[in-house]
């Protein structure tokens, strides 16, 4: 089965918000630049399971919540 980056990037989005960051916040705690962090969140981007793992320790969720 194939991942869903789509849905992987509405959920990172989803606790983004939810954590009142911007994508410029999350960006910067993460190193990417925004324009990338903005294809992940639209699906357009893959995301590697380091930088996933380190998504979810910023954002306060798991990776199974993702």
């Amino acid at each position: 089965m194939a991942l869903d980056y789509n849905i992987i990037g509405e959920r990172i989005k989803l606790a983004r918000t939810s954590k009142d960051l911007t994508q410029e916040n999350l960006a910067e705690k993460l190193g990417v630049s925004v324009p990338y962090l903005s294809r992940i969140e639209c699906g357009d981007a893959f995301i590697n399971l380091k930088r996933l793992n380190q998504t979810c320790e910023i954002l306060g969720i798991t990776e199974g919540e993702i």
